[in-house]
């Protein structure tokens, strides 16, 4: 199979940085740390965990996103 000589260039928003990924993680993450603090006065804090670590994962999607967004811009 043969490549195009063309230059392929992709979508805005399937490059790192983009905006829609923001839009996704804040839901998500208020979502999960709501889902946590119930868990913690409900039951035992144990339960909180896996709440706590998906808060922790979107908290640093957004992170790498932010600092995708500054680089790009400079």
């Amino acid at each position: 199979m043969t490549r195009s000589s063309e230059t392929h260039d992709s979508p805005a928003w399937t490059k790192p940085g983009a905006r829609w990924i923001a839009w996704m993680c804040w839901p998500m993450l208020g979502l999960w740390l709501g889902v946590m603090i119930w868990r913690a006065v409900e039951g035992p804090v144990g339960q909180a965990l896996y709440p706590a670590l998906m808060s922790v994962f979107f908290a640093s999607l957004l992170i790498r996103n932010e600092a995708n967004r500054r680089a790009a811009r400079h």
